[in-house]
């Protein structure tokens, strides 16, 4: 900021080329930042003697003389999502692209495995969503990230209900105990996407029951487990949820 008169301040702005503004570094042997409040006499004597520099912002320099590194860490995506009534994620989000470039000082890369994106907020989603999405900036300001955004992609598709049956396997049968449950199968309501719908059968799921129950805690009747690998098919109903059983010794 400088003070002048009018004219002078007019036909500076009219002449601007980008001056540079030199100054002097030799602070930096016993600190790590430059403050230009000291040194406005040495900058003004760089301007037209009819102006006066009157203030420098930012009013500091700060400089960085840590080692720096370079690390490549994965995105994690952020999201508060709601879906129409009867829609819901199909497939896994896919995110281009899925690491990032980080630079800055070695102790701050250490503490570093991950970068966030800011969170993505979207109501009333019945389709496939693709969106850019912003990272979040450093806390740090000796810390760069490259890019600073990423496309997300995320299928949604209609999710509709369907049933299975299950046969009901014994685990924890280390006696090799010869044990028939009662029922042998369990009906099981998944709710699927209408793409994976024709694809789904009982080999993609499976009911247990744990004989160890049985054996630690004298359960009369076994809990059936239902282990489901795929994070967007749900469980919704279990019939029964507990079976009987026989054991011939």
């Amino acid at each position: 900021t400088v003070e002048g008169t009018g004219w002078q301040l007019l036909f500076n702005r009219i002449n601007t080329t980008g001056e540079e503004i030199k100054v002097d570094l030799s602070p930096l042997e016993r600190r790590n930042f430059i403050s230009f409040n000291g040194q406005l006499g040495i900058i003004s004597q760089q301007f037209s003697e009819s102006q006066k520099v009157l203030n420098v912002s930012p009013d500091t320099l700060f400089f960085d003389f840590a080692t720096r590194k370079v690390k490549r860490v994965p995105v994690m995506f952020l999201s508060s999502l709601g879906f129409k009534k009867q829609f819901g994620q199909s497939q896994n989000i896919e995110i281009k692209p899925s690491f990032v470039t980080v630079t800055g000082p070695s102790e701050v890369l250490k503490k570093i495995d991950h970068w966030d994106t800011d969170t993505f907020k979207r109501e009333g989603i019945g389709k496939s969503v693709t969106s850019k999405v912003f990272l979040k900036a450093p806390k740090e300001g000796n810390v760069s990230i490259f890019p600073n955004a990423v496309e997300v992609f995320m299928p949604v598709e209609e999710i509709t209900e369907k049933e299975l049956e299950l046969p009901i396997k014994v685990i924890n049968n280390p006696r090799y105990y010869n044990v028939k449950t009662v029922p042998n199968n369990v009906r099981v309501v998944v709710q699927v996407s209408l793409s994976e719908y024709a694809r789904l059968d009982d080999t993609k799921l499976s009911a247990e029951v744990d004989l160890n129950l049985w054996e630690s805690s004298g359960m009369s009747r076994l809990p059936v487990e239902i282990k489901n690998d795929n994070p967007y098919l749900k469980v919704i109903e279990v019939s029964p949820q507990q079976v009987d059983f026989m054991i011939d010794k």
